[in-house]
């Protein structure tokens, strides 16, 4: 009776061990994989921050400010806009950049696929936009730069 209970202790010990050794085996590879996942965005970020630096030429910003709406004596808001208010609704105190890109030479020096820039004030966004003519979701498994991986590319 002794033996078997010390038996049945000696497999539950084993079995725990060999559960603690599977979480551990995949906890290091779920760690390997984060780490190559980030070392994959760190370097497409600075792909897009050296194109950025290349290409695109922010002039002076502008700040949107609209002029104040007139009301009547009734307290009704007119309808009329501001010109501001119209081409950038919902930006009031961002600075809007105004950008100069030269796609040519983005395109013939880069990727021939980019066609389009998105720049979203007060964000983080600012990339360019790329279309391939034959495969629609071919940048959404490769980078700019044409290698595979993260994180892909702002595609139409």
């Amino acid at each position: 009776m002794k033996n078997e209970k010390n038996s049945n202790i000696k497999k539950n010990n084993v079995l725990r061990w060999v559960v603690v050794g599977i979480f551990a085996l995949g906890f290091l590879l779920c760690a390997i994989w984060l780490i190559g996942y980030i070392i994959q965005i760190n370097k497409a970020e600075k792909e897009f921050e050296a194109l950025k630096e290349s290409y695109v030429q922010e002039t002076t910003p502008i700040t949107v400010t609209p002029e104040p709406v007139e009301t009547t004596s009734t307290d009704q808001v007119s309808t009329e806009e501001t010109v501001e208010e119209k081409q950038y609704p919902g930006l009031d105190g961002y600075d809007v950049p105004e950008k100069s890109i030269d796609f040519e030479a983005l395109k013939s020096e880069e990727n021939e696929h980019i066609y389009a820039w998105i720049t979203i004030p007060g964000t983080v966004i600012d990339y360019p936009i790329v279309q391939h003519p034959e495969d629609p979701d071919y940048y959404l498994n490769y980078n700019l730069d044409g290698t595979k991986g993260y994180p892909g590319g702002i595609y139409t």
